[in-house]
């Protein structure tokens, strides 16, 4: 069995984009099917719709479910609830897709997104200091700036709390892509804060070294526009092996990876939730 994970947040967009396309019995706004993985070997894949659970409910209790349908292990069709935890509709679908994925297919770690400012504030809050590699460096959230459209949520630089705007168009020395795996936990408890090696990135092609001194001054690699990146099984050199802190059910990056890349470059290969 040969998985492939889907680029999620192209996926998350889509499914609120198309909610309402069809509705349940009680009137609950339905999405299109949307494949979240599938096994190139078999063409099987796993393909989930949002449902909008609000008919006939408090406010209170609104909420999302999805209806899963996993052709990859042919099992029955199932339902997830997303869990009841606050946030806007973009982070509660992504977060379902993740645990759907872990679920279902038995994965322990989820290929790489940019983190929301929830999750870097929950980094912050289980790690701190040099470790954490803020200093002189910014890095991109999903956040946009609410003020302005136009804008992104940087983090970082001055202090581990600094929130900044960018333009998403705008690629910055001080600007950089810090991705975040979502993790499940396995039978051996990790405890958070701890360092794991979740793989290496590549870029066309050609794996790209781990930064020793993560700052705009530093050794980051710079983005070549236009160029893939990917993120693959960690090489056996350690100096491509990305090492992230875990931090509840994610894992963040503990660097900057790539700097002088925009948050449209990281949204037009599905890193960033696109409007």
């Amino acid at each position: 069995m040969a998985i492939k994970i889907h680029q999620l947040p192209d996926q998350v967009k889509g499914l609120l984009a198309t909610l309402g396309c069809t509705s349940t019995v009680n009137g609950d706004r339905c999405s299109d099917y949307f494949a979240i993985a599938e096994d190139t070997e078999t063409g099987g894949d796993l393909s989930v719709a949002l449902i909008e659970e609000r008919a006939s409910l408090p406010q209170r209790e609104w909420g999302y479910s999805m209806h899963v349908i996993n052709d990859i292990k042919d099992t029955f069709c199932q339902i997830y609830h997303d869990d009841g935890n606050p946030g806007a509709p973009e982070e509660i679908v992504l977060a379902m897709l993740e645990k759907i994925i872990a679920a279902e297919l038995d994965i322990s770690i989820i290929p790489a997104r940019a983190p929301t400012c929830r999750e870097w504030d929950a980094m912050m809050g289980v790690i701190d200091g040099p470790q954490a590699h803020w200093e002189y460096m910014f890095s991109w959230c999903q956040d946009k700036d609410p003020d302005c459209a136009i804008f992104r949520v940087a983090r970082g630089g001055a202090s581990p709390h600094r929130w900044r705007n960018r333009s998403a168009t705008g690629r910055y020395v001080n600007v950089g892509f810090r991705p975040v795996f979502a993790y499940m936990d396995t039978d051996v408890p990790v405890p958070d804060g701890q360092l794991i090696a979740v793989g290496t990135l590549y870029m066309d092609g050609e794996p790209v070294r781990v930064p020793q001194d993560p700052d705009y001054d530093g050794d980051i690699a710079d983005y070549i526009p236009g160029a893939k990146l990917e993120f693959r099984a960690a090489l056996e050199d350690p100096a491509y092996q990305i090492q992230a802190i875990k931090v509840g059910n994610i894992l963040i990056a503990d660097r900057s990876l790539l700097k002088n890349i925009s948050w449209e470059d990281l949204a037009a290969q599905g890193f960033c939730i696109k409007d």
